[in-house]
């Protein structure tokens, strides 16, 4: 069964869409989950995975995709426009998955470390979004800005390990937090693991974490900092690399 008019013309602005995606295959990105940080403030969120890429939207029409490139993804609707049932609901959701894509290459930045002698290669990308004060009160009621004195940041770290062949563990964290430029809050180099864990990755594995501050609000603000990793069995403190985080920016 062909497509009728209205399918049509999605699906020509769907193909519009896909060709603003980046030349050849490029991996999916997470969704970002703006609660996962307030809903589970006193239980770490996190994705370890065996995959090149955390798992993406859990529902619509990158379900299960952890690469993509604008030629599959215009045949992959092309099927689907097809199939009984589809067309435009499924239209929608390609839109809206495309978009979302589109947004989070913009706003996700990402830094890779490598270091030859002791194979190690590891990618990590930040991003950031900002929380309201009733939202964090909704989840967390401490009272502790009833003037609305702070504006909250929620951000997201994807840790990749790129090596071939060794595991690698982040052990330790840095941070240092800006408001219009002056340093506010330093966590000292060495600061032990990240939310609580010192999590290992196995070559192509994952870790995903959200975590989040806040600036005082009417200020801007930005976070740089590094991650501590050891190639796992060679875990003596002269071996930490202190892997780059990308700047976090809070504005």
């Amino acid at each position: 069964m062909g497509m009728g008019k209205l399918e049509t013309q999605l699906f020509r602005l769907i193909r519009q869409h896909a060709r603003g995606l980046p030349k050849g295959t490029s991996e999916v990105i997470a969704s970002f989950d703006r609660s996962a940080w307030l809903d589970k403030r006193g239980s770490p969120t996190l994705t370890l995975a065996r995959e090149p890429a955390p798992p993406s939207q859990r529902s619509g029409p990158l379900t299960g995709v952890s690469h993509l490139s604008a030629p599959q993804l215009i045949n992959e609707v092309r099927r689907r426009f097809r199939e009984p049932g589809g067309g435009v609901d499924h239209a929608v959701e390609a839109i809206r998955a495309l978009d979302e894509q589109r947004y989070l290459r913009e706003k996700q930045r990402c830094h890779r470390t490598q270091e030859d002698g002791l194979g190690l290669s590891v990618r990590i990308c930040s991003m950031t979004e900002p929380v309201s004060a009733g939202e964090m009160l909704e989840y967390y009621d401490d009272g502790d800005d009833e003037e609305g004195g702070k504006q909250y940041w929620t951000y997201r770290i994807i840790v990749t390990n790129l090596s071939k062949t060794e595991t690698v563990r982040v052990v330790s964290r840095h941070w240092k937090i800006y408001a219009d430029d002056e340093l506010v809050v330093e966590v000292p180099l060495g600061s032990p693991g990240v939310i609580g864990m010192k999590p290992e990755l196995p070559p192509g594995a994952t870790f995903m974490y959200y975590s989040g501050t806040d600036v005082a609000a009417g200020r801007t603000g930005f976070m740089t900092g590094s991650l501590g990793l050891v190639v796992v069995g060679s875990e003596s403190p002269s071996e930490t690399i202190h892997a780059v985080v990308p700047r976090m920016e809070f504005m």
